[in-house]
């Protein structure tokens, strides 16, 4: 019996060109040389991927978080957040994931965010583009570093 060996890294700048065709390929928004992405490997193959795009000072918002078939259902999710949200720098993070996600999230320390509470533009304007170009909807989750 073989033990897969699963392990999150972050990724190397030469790995960018590669992780935006994956990102194309399911119609999401390509990463910039800015952001913080994270690599799940499973022995040593790419299996899924994540990011932080930094919003403003001490903010970022966690996205891209995409389990290749194949290493769904093996908690690949959980493990690409829990290794984002451990990134230093931000206090607060902001993700926008779909509906059918909001149990993942909450169980990561996100919370739904409410209509009356302020946000940065940016993520107000990416979550407004989200609802108009993806066919379900997508919520808006903050966490917030130091609290459960």
């Amino acid at each position: 019996m073989t033990t897969t060996t699963y392990t999150i890294r972050s990724a190397r700048p030469d790995e960018l060109a590669w992780i935006n065709e994956r990102y194309a390929e399911i119609d999401f928004v390509a990463s910039g040389p800015g952001d913080q992405i994270a690599v799940a490997e499973a022995d040593g193959v790419i299996a899924g991927l994540g990011r932080i795009v930094p919003v403003e000072p001490h903010v970022g918002e966690l996205g891209g978080m995409y389990v290749f078939s194949g290493y769904q259902g093996l908690g690949l999710s959980k493990r690409l957040i829990a290794f984002l949200r451990e990134v230093p720098g931000y206090r607060t993070l902001y993700c926008l994931p779909f509906g059918e996600l909001e149990e993942l999230y909450a169980s990561m320390g996100f919370k739904r965010v409410g209509s009356n509470e302020s946000v940065p533009e940016h993520v107000a304007r990416k979550h407004s583009w989200c609802n108009r170009h993806y066919p379900k909807p997508v919520l808006m989750m903050r966490y917030l570093r130091g609290q459960r």
